[in-house]
């Protein structure tokens, strides 16, 4: 049964980092595919609630905890999983007291979706607030996935987790060409020269992740391979974090891993050819862009030192320091001549100094920064190519987003980017955004649209299958 390390994660960083001093007993509940709630449960259904009452006579004492054990009733209306009995039928579910401490959160007459575990001290069905959804969820997440309805060739692969799969394809328009299947959740993704194979860096915890190498024309695993990151492996404090395939085949690759807990972090570039590594490079970086025979690796505590390494002989050599105290992760222009980026202000004068834009001439020389100061305040944003001499920066927030020449002059202006990193199809950028939607623009002036809903909203990652136009 499959459960995220990456969602374990995000909670572990959401608890200790976003909210400091949030109380032990608060429940917080990342978000995740139904589906894979739906393989792991032992029961599911949706109900309708009658009333709760504690599972104990309350403490005499007066002492009382929001954890306390809870029985809340239902009226059974629709069973996808486990015996539960018939429609009509009630269905007592334990929980803690509140959702203060993940207990349910539930109104009298309502109907809800609950995935359901037997609780092994006494057969009890339990359940708690992060298994609570709502009826259609609950419906979806029983249901197969939609079958494929797409036109054309394949455009653009998400890499997530959707039920049985780990990756879709989707041609231009973003209508389904295919499910891969496996038992994984995809993190990163990479397509091999040539366009026929791809390669995939998934995980199913607590194991070690797996490079998949999938056929493009079938959607198949022809080849996995253990990584040695994770608990028991060779670089147990690592985590997967660029992917680059060297070949057609995707038998020679290059992984680069980092650890984002440390204060200064540690990073390794590491080259795969077959089923042998070989580290290529150890260092303190926070980000790595690949291009051709080089990777561009954002060095230092806050990523701002920039060197190049050579794929082919591992010398390393300083390109130029990075503006701003904390810099995003670079992007490349389509023929490699430039890299663009977003810098930040130290936390305590976002309100002070702008976030900053900026490209880097890297095409011979000395390397030539040019700056653009974007807004002040809080904000978040992505650094992109439209084409080699028209970079772009995707707003999150606040917006709007825009369109730059070399310059760093503004072409064109467009709408808020609700997503994640975009993919580049020509003039057009794609992201999948964190409500589980697919997003598209047409550059440089389109507006941006929500083009549909994906299965799920576990997505980590989505490339372009087509060469930039």
């Amino acid at each position: 049964m499959r459960t995220s390390r990456f969602i374990r994660i995000a909670c572990l960083v959401l608890a200790l980092v976003l909210l400091p001093v949030q109380s032990a007993s608060a429940c917080s509940c990342a978000l995740g595919d139904p589906r894979d709630s739906f393989a792991r449960a032992d029961g599911a259904f949706v109900g309708t609630f009658l009333e709760s009452h504690l599972a104990e006579p309350p403490d005499p004492d007066g002492g009382f905890s929001s954890a306390d054990d809870t029985i809340y009733s239902f009226r059974l209306d629709e069973e996808y999983k486990g015996e539960l009995g018939e429609p009509g039928d009630v269905v007592e579910v334990h929980s803690a007291f509140s959702g203060a401490s993940c207990g349910l959160e539930v109104e009298q007459g309502e109907r809800y979706g609950l995935f359901l575990e037997v609780r092994e001290k006494d057969g009890a069905w339990r359940s708690s607030l992060c298994s609570q959804v709502s009826p259609k969820e609950m419906r979806e997440a029983a249901s197969p996935l939609p079958a494929p309805y797409g036109e054309g060739p394949l455009a653009l692969l998400v890499g997530g987790s959707f039920g049985d799969a780990q990756v879709m394809g989707l041609d231009e328009r973003g209508r389904t060409l295919g499910y891969g299947f496996g038992g994984s959740e995809v993190t990163r993704l990479d397509v091999c020269p040539g366009r026929e194979r791809a390669l995939e860096i998934g995980q199913t915890y607590p194991e070690p992740p797996h490079l998949f190498v999938r056929d493009l024309s079938t959607y198949r695993i022809v080849r996995e391979l253990r990584l040695p990151y994770g608990r028991g492996q060779a670089y147990p404090r690592q985590d997967p974090a660029g992917l680059e395939c060297r070949d057609r085949l995707g038998r020679r690759l290059v992984i680069f891993s980092t650890n984002y807990r440390e204060p200064e972090s540690k990073s390794l570039v590491l080259k795969i050819r077959g089923n042998v590594g070989t580290r290529l490079h150890e260092g303190t970086a926070r980000a790595a862009t690949f291009v051709s025979n080089r990777v561009y690796l954002q060095e230092g505590r806050w990523g701002r030192d920039l060197v190049r390494l050579s794929l082919r002989t591992g010398a390393v050599r300083p390109v130029v320091k990075l503006p701003g105290k904390y810099s995003g992760a670079l992007s490349a222009s389509p023929d490699g001549d430039r890299l663009a980026g977003i810098a930040y202000p130290d936390y305590g004068n976002v309100d002070s100094k702008p976030t900053r834009f900026y490209t880097v001439d890297v095409s011979g020389g000395p390397a030539v920064v040019r700056i653009r100061a974007l807004v002040t305040g809080d904000t978040f944003a992505f650094a992109a190519w439209m084409t080699r001499s028209r970079p772009v920066v995707f707003m999150s927030y606040p917006g709007p987003s825009r369109v730059f020449d070399l310059r760093l002059k503004v072409v064109s202006r467009f709408g808020r980017w609700p997503a994640r990193a975009p993919a580049m199809i020509g003039r057009k950028a794609y992201g999948t955004g964190y409500d589980g939607g697919l997003y598209r623009v047409r550059l440089p002036y389109g507006e941006v649209r929500k083009v549909r809903n994906l299965p799920s909203p576990v997505t980590y990652s989505v490339v372009s299958v087509r060469p930039s136009r």
